[in-house]
C-alpha cells in the first residue's frame, strides 16, 4: 500500500511538488493522485523515476508500506 502521507512529506522536503513529479513521470496529475490513493497502481518504471526525482536510492517504505 502506498503511504500518500510520508510521500507528501517527501516533497515537501525536498522543496517539490505533485504536479513536477507528474510531469516527470509523463502522467497527468489526475492519474497520478488514483495512483496515491490505490485506485491504480505505480509501474516499476515509475517507481524507479520517483527514486531519481527525489534523489533517494530506495522508497519501498512508501511504495510498499503496510
Amino acid at each position: 500500500m502506498f503511504d500518500e502521507e510520508a510521500m507528501r512529506e517527501l516533497l515537501q522536503k525536498k522543496g517539490l511538488t505533485i504536479s513536477k513529479w507528474a510531469q516527470f513521470l509523463g502522467i497527468s496529475r489526475p492519474t497520478l493522485y488514483r495512483k496515491m490513493r490505490g485506485k491504480s497502481d505505480f509501474w516499476r518504471e515509475e517507481i524507479l523515476k520517483t527514486c531519481d526525482f527525489v534523489g533517494e536510492n530506495n522508497l519501498d517504505s512508501i511504495f510498499f508500506a503496510k
